[in-house]
Order: C-alpha cells, then sequence, then structure tokens
C-alpha cells in the first residue's frame, strides 16, 4: 500500500513537471511570435513616412493630364448696314465774277523809294520831314539820291526842282534852314556820277490841308511833271 501512494504521487509529480514544461515551451514559443509582430509593426510604422513622401514626391512630380480648351465657335458676323449717303444739295452756278482789272501804274507818279527819270537825270526821293525855318515856319524837308546822265557836269539844284502846292496855289519858297544842307545840291558832278543825302526844302502854307509835290527838270521847256500828294502833313 504505501508503494502505491508514494508511485502514484511520483506519477503526479511527473504529470506535473510535464505540464510545467509545456507551458514554458508554449510561452516560450509565443513570445518569439509577438517580438516579430512589435519589429514588423515598429518597422511598419518608421517606413511609413517615408513611402507617404516618396508617394507625395512621385504624385508631384507627375504631369497632370492638359484638359483639352474648348475651341470657342465663332459667331457668325452680321453684316454692319450700309451708309447711307445723302446726296448733297445741288448749288445755283454763280454767275463769274469779271476779273478786276488793275489800273496801270502812273509813270508821272513820285513816290519814297521810287527811282525816277528827270531829263538827263536820276532822282530818288529817300525821306521826307517837317522842320522849321529861320522864321520859324514849317516847311517840308526833302532828301533825295541824284545821279548825272547827262555829257556835262552839273550840280543837282542846276539840274530839277522841287515845288510846292496847296489848293492849287504854290507855296512860298521857304527860307534858311537850320535843319537843311543845301551845300550838297551845289556840288558839281560830272556824267555818270551820282551823289546821295542831297536836301531841299518845299514850302507850306498850311498844316491841315494836303500838300501837292512837284518835281521837274530845271530850265527846260520839254519836260515832264512827275507829282506826289501828301495827305496828312502832321503825321511826317
Amino acid at each position: 500500500m504505501k508503494k502505491t501512494l508514494i508511485s502514484l504521487l511520483a506519477a503526479g509529480s511527473l504529470v506535473s513537471l510535464t505540464g510545467c514544461g509545456a507551458l514554458v515551451s508554449v510561452a516560450l514559443s509565443d513570445q518569439p511570435s509577438s517580438q516579430s509582430s512589435a519589429s514588423e509593426t515598429t518597422a511598419a510604422e518608421e517606413t511609413t513616412p517615408a513611402e507617404t513622401t516618396e508617394a507625395a514626391a512621385a504624385q508631384a512630380t507627375e504631369t497632370p493630364e492638359a484638359t483639352p480648351t474648348p475651341t470657342p465657335t465663332p459667331e457668325t458676323a452680321e453684316p454692319a448696314p450700309a451708309p447711307t449717303t445723302e446726296a448733297a444739295p445741288v448749288e445755283a452756278a454763280k454767275p463769274a465774277e469779271a476779273p478786276v482789272e488793275e489800273e496801270p501804274a502812273d509813270p508821272n507818279a513820285l513816290e519814297v523809294g521810287k527811282e525816277v527819270q528827270v531829263g538827263d537825270y536820276s532822282v530818288t526821293v529817300t525821306k521826307l520831314k517837317i522842320v522849321k525855318d529861320w522864321n520859324g515856319d514849317k516847311v517840308l524837308k526833302v532828301t533825295y539820291d541824284w545821279k548825272n546822265n547827262s555829257h556835262e557836269a552839273v550840280a543837282p539844284f542846276l539840274s530839277i526842282s522841287f515845288k510846292g502846292f496847296q489848293d492849287g496855289v504854290e507855296t512860298d519858297w521857304p527860307s534858311v534852314s537850320d535843319h537843311i544842307d543845301l551845300s550838297i545840291s551845289q556840288r558839281e558832278v560830272k556824267p555818270g556820277s551820282a551823289v546821295t543825302g542831297v536836301q531841299d526844302a518845299v514850302g507850306i502854307t498850311d498844316m491841315s490841308k494836303p500838300l501837292v509835290i512837284e518835281l521837274e527838270e530845271a530850265f527846260s521847256f520839254e519836260t515832264r511833271t512827275l507829282s506826289m500828294t501828301i495827305d496828312d502833313l502832321n503825321a511826317l
């Protein structure tokens, strides 16, 4: 009986040890698997950001497909209406005006700055001016250029003469004036020669009336008379 109990206890202990060993083996076999799963999970977590970055980069570098732009359909332009042209009113033809004929220049007109021929002499009046003589009366000072075209030497004052008329009446000869130099007109000039700045005087009766100046060759019965009219003596 005692041996039997010992055998049973021994058998029970062996069974217990055997069960514990099996449990230990199972536990040990399960531990590497758990560690492997944990390592895989950690590796998956570690590789996920890199893979995510690579995927994002690949997606960014991918060329998006161009969306075809729809071709607009041209609208048919309506033709612009033709401009309406209004007929311009027809004006009645005006009668042609007769051309105005210019009056021929007076060959006997005496003008300032115009050269004229008086007998055998050329005369150009260059300036007219109102001055006073020794009596205080106003007289007309005449300045002119003179050329001898004759064949003899002669002084200007012996070749031509100036006279004045107011109301058709010859004015008085002026007296001597400090403003008029008669010496130039008294110089003898050879044929073909000329003098400038020659001075003479014409008497004035009334400053408020027009003055007619006449120029003619002196001591000649066959000569033309040249003339000019000064309407406003006060403007000189």
